[in-house]
C-alpha cells in the first residue's frame, strides 16, 4: 500500500490536477479537463493506465511483460501497467509525467 500512496501523492502533486471516482475501484485524474491517468488502488497487483505517446507504447509493450496497450481505452494513446515490479516507481512516475504533458499539449490544440 505504501507504493500506491506514493504514486497517488505524486499524481496529486502535479499542477492543476484533480481526481474523481470512475467506479468503485478506479480513480481518473485530469489536468484541467483532460484525463491522463487512471489508477486502480484496490487490485493486487495494482493496475495503472497512463496516456502515452504512440511510438513509446510500441517500445514499452515489446520490452515489458507488465505493459500492454490501454485496456478499455484507445490503445494508440494509452498503456495499462499491471504492476509486477518490472518497472520501477521512478519509471512509472516518469510515464505519468509524460502522460500529464501529453494531456496539456492536447489542451493547447
Amino acid at each position: 500500500m505504501k507504493n500506491r500512496n506514493l504514486i497517488l501523492e505524486y499524481i496529486l502533486s502535479l499542477k492543476n490536477v484533480r481526481g474523481e471516482k470512475l467506479n468503485k475501484d478506479e480513480n481518473v485524474f485530469y489536468v484541467n479537463q483532460e484525463p491522463f491517468v487512471i489508477l486502480n488502488l484496490n487490485k493486487n497487483p495494482e493496475k495503472i493506465s497512463i496516456r502515452c505517446d504512440k511510438e513509446l507504447i510500441k517500445l514499452l509493450v515489446q520490452k515489458y511483460d507488465e505493459v500492454m496497450p490501454g485496456t478499455r481505452l484507445n490503445p494508440n494513446q494509452w498503456i495499462t501497467i499491471i504492476k509486477t515490479g518490472q518497472l520501477s516507481e521512478i519509471e512509472i512516475k516518469d510515464l505519468i509525467f509524460s502522460g500529464y504533458n501529453q494531456a496539456i499539449k492536447t489542451l493547447g490544440h
